[in-house]
């Protein structure tokens, strides 16, 4: 985005948009994986066959294939099967493919169009490319940030707007053409992040597990929350931590967690790896009845038994020239290798490890290491300041909405993988 779209996109959000006072205007919301919102139902969609058009600003933030829209003809696709990124249509056949490289974090100005014919992609007003369609209709829901027909395909962009069109928009019971025109924002009242449409003047919210996440940030209360005594990981989930960009090269890291590893299959209580190098790994796994504190190429193990089905209290400190695990009290591991975690450019998931390589074999997102475990309570300091503290909870609104609260941004960290988390008995928690 240039610094003239950016200026008129500041100038639209200072507007309102024509928002009713009750929401209030973001410059984008972000999806991680989990979240969706259902744009058009699967009735309407399936009346949209005869043409339907969808333009959106938006920003990938992860290598990983993903797909809106309304079934596997109908949508747009972001595609990381090759050595780059590229946008292209949702088609099971032959899919058309964008010239267009996409980077991480860059704005783009995507539109499609969808017909009986064929299905037309471009990106930044370039030319489109053209691809053969067969029939449109479609018996999935048409959503945002994800795939009507599966939800496998999970976004993880930032959308700063969406508009649809459809051709036959009276027989949908529209006057114009234009049937959604939606706004990043979030609701006053209770701070719920969606989209507000300014066609049919409803709000949409998110209908998946976790919360967006929105710039400006928008914190949110606990008091929206119900905490519990833990949350329980099968195996399937994670969650996105959002710890990456270092404040200095000298910095350190040191992480607190009360644990219960509910089997003794490798599991990693946090990780990460850019490029997939060694250098850059900074991971904690339970493995081989050792805990393993993995940082700049080497493995800490501690000297005590790790066992299954016991509660520990962990304390994990990193820096430049020393690293140690300490187990309730215990000192159970230190050495002084290479530790700096100065190059940790990619987010810390929880209960889980990935690895990014972006080379010449690939740009993909690999997550293992998926862990079977109780967690209490979790906190992470940086250079001796807490970033992040982790309270188990759900929220009041969806009790199948679990995940952690983080009492220093204000924020709710829901799951980014598949499946629920297992939840505790409720308990009180005080807001600081």
């Amino acid at each position: 985005m240039n610094k003239r779209q950016r200026k008129k996109l500041m100038n639209m959000i200072s507007s309102g948009d024509r928002l009713p006072f009750a929401y209030e205007r973001l410059e984008y919301i972000e999806s991680t994986g989990g979240q969706y919102i259902e744009a058009i139902n699967s009735e309407d969609a399936y009346n949209l066959f005869s043409g339907l058009r969808m333009e959106t600003e938006q920003a990938l933030i992860r290598p990983k294939t993903q797909s809106e829209g309304a079934g596997n003809l109908m949508g747009i696709t972001i595609s990381t099967s090759s050595q780059n990124i590229y946008y292209r249509t949702a088609n099971s056949g032959a899919p058309a493919y964008t010239s267009v490289p996409i980077e991480l974090g860059d704005v783009h100005k995507v539109s499609a169009y969808f017909k009986s014919s064929n299905a037309q992609i471009s990106v930044d007003d370039g030319a489109p490319v053209v691809s053969g369609v067969g029939n449109l209709a479609q018996y999935y829901p048409l959503l945002l940030f994800s795939h009507g027909q599966s939800l496998t395909y999970g976004c993880c962009t930032r959308k700063y707007n969406h508009k649809i069109w459809a051709d036959n928009y009276a027989k949908l019971g529209y006057k114009k053409s234009l049937i959604r025109d939606f706004i990043p924002c979030y609701r006053k009242s209770d701070k719920e992040i969606g989209m507000y449409d300014l066609i049919t003047k409803k709000f949409y919210t998110n209908l998946g597990q976790g919360m967006f996440r929105s710039f400006p940030n928008v914190e949110v209360p606990l008091s929206n929350f119900q905490p519990v005594e833990y949350i329980e990981s099968t195996g399937t989930q994670y969650i996105n931590s959002f710890i990456n960009n270092p404040i200095n090269e000298n910095r350190n890291i040191r992480v607190t967690a009360n644990v219960e590893f509910c089997s003794d299959a490798t599991g990693a209580l946090f990780g990460m790896s850019p490029s997939g190098m060694k250098e850059e790994t900074f991971s904690f796994a339970f493995s081989n009845g050792k805990w393993s504190l993995r940082t700049g190429g080497y493995t800490l193990n501690s000297l005590s038994i790790a066992e299954p089905n016991i509660r520990y209290n962990l304390d994990m400190y990193i820096s430049s020239d020393l690293r140690t695990i300490t187990v309730n009290n215990e000192l159970v591991g230190t050495d002084n290798r290479y530790a700096t975690v100065s190059k940790m450019t990619e987010p810390l998931f929880l209960f889980a490890n990935h690895i990014r390589k972006h080379n010449e074999s690939g740009n993909t997102s690999t997550i293992f290491e998926y862990s079977y475990l109780k967690l209490y309570s979790l906190k992470i300091y940086e250079n001796d300041k807490l970033i992040r503290d982790f309270i188990p909870c759900y929220k009041i609104s969806d009790e199948n909405n679990i995940g952690l609260y983080d009492r220093v941004e204000q924020r709710f960290y829901g799951n980014d993988g598949t499946g629920s988390f297992l939840k505790g008995a409720d308990v009180y928690v005080s807001e600081t």
